[in-house]
């Protein structure tokens, strides 16, 4: 019986690794940036649906700016930077208001509708979706228009008092 011998093939699965670890962690990364991405997009439906809700239950002491501090504190409660968050009210056809008190609606049967974006950058320095700014740049490089290319994660709620 003749021996095989293995020492030409020895590295040869090493190489094959090394070929394959990149993709492999950029595909683990992917799946964490787009993690953080629904968890960012769910934090920001609950402050949208906080903010609608405080307007709509009846009190009159309510005020805009206390369902836009509510919604604040619901984001930052999530360890994301209140800086980069707007709240915004919407009048019947979704437009934004420019004064809030026209949209703020206490009576019953009213609709008040409450918008909550986050704003991440457009640059690629990390701070919101490190991974994924480097994935649209390198889709841009293609010619490939993405729908990741606006980065603001955005919630509207609208609600009732019955």
């Amino acid at each position: 019986m003749r021996m095989v011998r293995r020492g030409a093939s020895r590295g040869q699965a090493l190489v094959e690794f090394a070929l394959i670890l990149p993709f492999l962690a950029f595909f683990l990364m992917a799946i964490i940036e787009l993690g953080r991405g629904w968890n960012i997009k769910q934090v920001v439906t609950d402050a949208s649906r906080e903010g609608a809700r405080l307007a709509v239950v009846y009190d009159p002491t309510v005020t805009p700016t206390q369902v836009m501090d509510l919604a604040k504190q619901k984001v930052q409660r999530a360890g994301l930077d209140t800086n980069k968050v707007n709240v915004f009210f919407l009048d019947a056809t979704l437009t934004v208001c420019a004064d809030p008190l026209v949209c703020f609606h206490r009576g019953t049967g009213q609709i008040t509708s409450v918008q909550v974006v986050y704003n991440c950058p457009t640059t690629v320095p990390p701070s919101c979706f490190p991974i994924l700014n480097r994935v649209v740049s390198v889709l841009r490089i293609f010619g490939a228009t993405t729908p990741l290319s606006n980065r603001a994660l955005g919630a509207i709620t609208s609600m009732r008092n019955e």
